[in-house]
């Protein structure tokens, strides 16, 4: 008898696992950002290294251990496990596995990510679908699926990329952890099958670096205030002889309003934009750049 309900167990738990269809995070995948450091002294960008340390059962699902992320304000380590093209995480808030990810979604379809720490006490997230697409990344096409969501003290990245995560981490951060315009965001995924490198300089390396290699060391040359704004912005410029093509884009990443920016002090305006998350990017004639995100409020 207690063999046979031993092994009844065991069937279980291999139907289960097998049941989880797991795609997402095989043990040694590996994902590097840019992130801001937290601790004074430490002004530059560097990045920080996520990776999947094991697969193990952990409140009762077959789950892959991701270590590497408290550094970033994160819990660690984080459990995962993936469901067809659903990812879910336990949530050290609600006690529960909480849905992250739905690759599958449709444009328009929704859903909600509980169990987060966000500021102000606020602990869900909702995600609105948008458009799907495919892009090559080096030698392989990968699905992307752009992603909204309304004004919020969590941020999450303009779109997902279906088997590895979020463009900017791996749960939404709380825009007063991070700041508004640090350049945190995905770098580089490896997995020991499929390596991707998602932005044009060196996962390793400790500065973000232009087209041309050059880097754009931790004390910036155009600052661009007020943050939140609300009808303009004050973009300030300080190279003499040179001028910015200064570019804002809307939570899908689409240009909408370009303007060509002179050395001092340069005003962008914001009037008839709706209230929420936009992003900048100002680019010299060299081609070096320099990017944020700035947040559009009503009043």
């Amino acid at each position: 008898m207690t063999r046979t309900l031993l092994s009844v167990v065991l069937f279980m738990l291999a139907l289960s696992a097998f049941a989880q269809q797991y795609d997402f995070a095989p043990v040694g995948a590996r994902w590097t950002y840019s992130s801001r450091s937290n601790f004074p002294g430490d002004f530059g960008n560097y990045p920080r290294v996520v990776e999947v340390e094991s697969e193990e059962f952990f409140q009762g699902r077959l789950c892959r251990k991701l270590v590497g992320i408290a550094t970033s304000g994160l819990p660690d380590p984080l459990y995962v496990y993936s469901q067809q093209d659903s990812v879910f995480f336990y949530s050290e808030i609600s006690g529960n596995f909480e849905l992250l990810y739905d690759f599958g979604a449709e444009s328009g379809e929704t859903w909600t990510i509980n169990g987060l720490n966000g500021a102000n006490n606020t602990n869900m997230l909702t995600i609105e679908a948008g458009t799907s697409f495919s892009a090559a990344v080096g030698d392989t096409t990968l699905q992307f699926l752009n992603i909204t969501f309304a004004l919020h003290p969590l941020d999450w990245g303009l779109k997902i990329i279906k088997g590895i995560g979020s463009d900017f981490f791996h749960l939404p951060y709380s825009f007063g952890l991070v700041g508004l315009n640090s350049p945190t965001g995905l770098r580089c995924y490896f997995d020991g099958q499929n390596e991707f490198q998602f932005v044009p300089f060196p996962c390793d390396t400790s500065f973000i670096v232009s087209s041309d290699e050059e880097p754009i060391t931790a004390r910036p040359e155009i600052s661009v205030f007020p943050n939140p704004a609300t009808d303009r912005l004050m973009v300030l410029w300080d190279k003499p002889g040179s001028h910015l093509l200064f570019t804002l884009y809307n939570a899908l990443g689409q240009p909408f309003r370009q303007q060509m920016l002179n050395p001092g002090a340069n005003e962008v305006t914001l009037e008839n934009l709706a209230a929420g998350v936009y992003y900048w990017q100002a680019t010299d004639e060299t081609g070096r750049g320099q990017g944020g995100k700035i947040v559009k409020d009503q009043y």
